[in-house]
């Protein structure tokens, strides 16, 4: 049985028929976030957000991955799936976007409040140092980190580095590699305690 999809009332009736489309004609990789259950964390102020590349390697395609991927870009349709509730299609996203919208859904869940604007003292910065899907010896391996800061006042307060990564043999192509990749965002982001790095912060 599939699960259930549902797309959000404030996506445009064109935006999500040409996410639709881009899924379906394979130039968009589906990217499925698993949140964990909630936790009860201190009451923080609200903090913002932000997602830094700093990656060797831009490209998140290997020639050989690319080549099994025909189509294929860099662009990524995020699915978040929660506890209880009925799995979600948010939107299509480039990676450093995707990588916000799922550290803001993080902090969330963890009872931590994200700022919706302005430029909050404290914010809560992923430097993405490797992101990258390979293709191999009939198996996708994929390999993701970064490292989490607690900035406040311009000055890193806190910090905590996560490292993963996860491999499956390919049956079928497209769905394996994004099993792939959705494992190992899930894995790695949720190796992240934000509650723990503000307090390390002072907060």
């Amino acid at each position: 049985m599939h699960p259930r999809v549902r797309i959000p009332a404030g996506a445009g009736a064109l935006a999500a028929a040409l996410l639709m489309f881009s899924c379906a004609t394979g130039a968009v990789l589906n990217v499925t976030y698993q949140l964990p259950g909630p936790t009860a964390a201190p009451s923080f102020r609200p903090v913002g957000i932000g997602v830094v590349d700093a990656r060797t390697e831009r490209a998140i395609l290997t020639p050989r991955a690319r080549e099994e991927l025909a189509g294929a870009g860099e662009v990524f349709a995020l699915t978040v799936a929660a506890p209880g509730r009925s799995t979600e299609l948010r939107g299509a996203y480039p990676l450093e976007a995707l990588l916000k919208e799922i550290l803001r859904l993080r902090l969330e869940q963890a009872g931590i409040p994200v700022a919706a604007a302005g430029s909050p003292e404290t914010r809560v910065v992923l430097a993405v140092e490797e992101f990258r899907l390979d293709f191999g010896d009939r198996r996708w391996i994929a390999a993701f980190a970064f490292e989490a800061r607690v900035e406040r006042g311009g000055k890193v307060a806190a910090r905590q580095s996560v490292r993963g990564s996860n491999e499956r043999m390919m049956l079928l192509k497209k769905p394996d590699a994004e099993k792939v990749l959705g494992e190992l965002v899930t894995d790695t982001l949720n190796q992240l305690d934000p509650a723990d790095l503000l307090r390390r912060a002072g907060l």
